[in-house]
């Protein structure tokens, strides 16, 4: 689910992160936009499944969601959309401790997404989406933390109004993993993520139940290296 803020507990670990998408992991999910885009002026909520759960994250701590924010762009080529966005994740010593460090990540044109065959930023219409990186990157606690997908999921989205007034309904929501690094060390991944759907940030925290795993977050982080294989 897209959201801007998580419960009490799921908020340790989701203020900090910019990585905010989807609600149900089954089902069409929908929400109003002043743009025909999924994304900008959207929070993008990765949270651990079951909600509530601690999720470990060696080298790091325990967190239990992501946010993804910030998205501004997109440079379009052909029928694929860039975006530039951040990454936050709140972390914490122990399971159901305090937060003790944010998770600080960002990247430019980090977040790519094809919609098969719309060239047009503006035009409306059903489309499958592949998305193709989330790349982040940041230092925490004076180590470099990268976190990437692991895999290239696809989801199908229908964006239809007028400017102003659009509704985005998440036909078919992303199903991610994810995979993060620490020091330019190997790829720890971190998989069982839920599905991606998408929320507007003003709207009430969404249930626990948004899709996004934790794990699949950070297994993003490794994306960078996955990425850079699948375009070879």
């Amino acid at each position: 689910m897209l959201t801007r803020h998580l419960s009490t507990h799921a908020r340790a670990a989701l203020a900090a992160l910019a990585f905010t998408l989807g609600t149900v992991s089954t089902g069409a999910y929908a929400f109003l936009s002043a743009v025909p885009d999924p994304f900008l002026n959207q929070i993008v909520d990765l949270q651990a499944t079951p909600p509530g759960t601690w999720v470990g994250l060696p080298g790091l701590g325990y967190t239990q969601s992501f946010l993804i924010s910030g998205f501004t762009g997109p440079t379009v080529s052909g029928d694929v959309f860039s975006y530039s966005a951040s990454f936050q994740a709140l972390l914490s010593d122990t399971v159901g401790g305090p937060v003790v460090r944010t998770a600080n990540l960002t990247g430019a044109d980090n977040f790519v997404v094809q919609f098969v065959g719309r060239t047009d930023p503006y035009a409306g219409g059903t489309y499958d989406m592949v998305l193709q990186a989330a790349d982040f990157s940041g230092m925490v606690d004076g180590q470099l933390v990268e976190v990437s997908l692991a895999n290239i999921p696809t989801g199908r989205v229908s964006m239809t109004g007028s400017i102003g007034n659009f509704q985005i309904t998440y036909i078919t929501p992303f199903s991610v993993d994810g995979q993060y690094s620490l020091d330019g060390g190997d790829p720890i991944e971190v998989p069982g993520l839920g599905d991606v759907n998408g929320q507007p940030p003003s709207a009430a925290p969404a249930p626990a139940t948004a899709a996004l795993a934790i794990p699949g977050l950070l297994v993003m982080a490794a994306l960078r290296r996955r990425r850079a294989a699948v375009a070879a």
